[in-house]
């Protein structure tokens, strides 16, 4: 399975990106809200996940199980137990 750095815009006119179910962290291990474009009414939110997934199109696929993106931004593969720079995107404690 391959990892992927994933990121979309998604509609949030009241500021809330979260996804509609918490997906698990099987499939999506971390994601993160890293900004927001437009106007009060009509606010998106810029989501980065790390996705994992057979392909770019299965990770375009596990987004949209639990999100609805209007736009992706980018896809990038990664090898297996890839995360982001922990300072910019931090991650809860492991239990």
């Amino acid at each position: 399975m391959k990892r992927f750095w994933i990121s979309w815009w998604e509609p949030a006119p009241d500021g809330d990106a979260r996804p509609f179910v918490v997906p698990p962290e099987s499939e999506v291990p971390g994601y993160w809200m890293s900004g927001y474009r437009g106007d009060e009414d009509d606010a998106e939110t810029s989501v980065c996940a790390v996705v994992e997934a057979p392909d770019e199109a299965a990770a375009h696929e596990v987004v949209e199980r639990y999100w609805k993106p209007c736009e992706f931004r980018f896809c990038e593969s990664h090898p297996a137990g890839w995360f982001p720079e922990s300072d910019r995107f931090p991650r809860k404690a492991s239990k």
